[in-house]
């Protein structure tokens, strides 16, 4: 009667620490699965290539734009 209490009572607590074992594993995982996520998200931001600006002529062809680092103030551009 008192192996089969003590049986039973092993068994059990042999179950908690196989689920607190796993559980830390599973941590651990997400631990390092976010860390590469946000790794990722930091080179997406760092490394990000500039937008392509297109334009089309009225004859319906596709003309690539140049981007400009400062506005255009000048009246002289609107003229051309």
């Amino acid at each position: 009667m008192i192996d089969r209490k003590l049986e039973e009572i092993k068994s059990r607590m042999h179950f908690y620490r196989d689920a607190y074992r796993r559980g830390i594993k599973q941590l651990i995982f997400l631990l390092m699965l976010i860390v590469l996520l946000i790794a990722a998200i930091f080179y997406n931001v760092l490394y990000q290539s500039p937008p392509l600006f297109y334009a089309s002529t009225a004859a319906g062809e596709i003309v690539k734009l140049t981007s400009l680092n400062s506005p255009n103030k000048t009246s002289v551009a609107l003229i051309k």
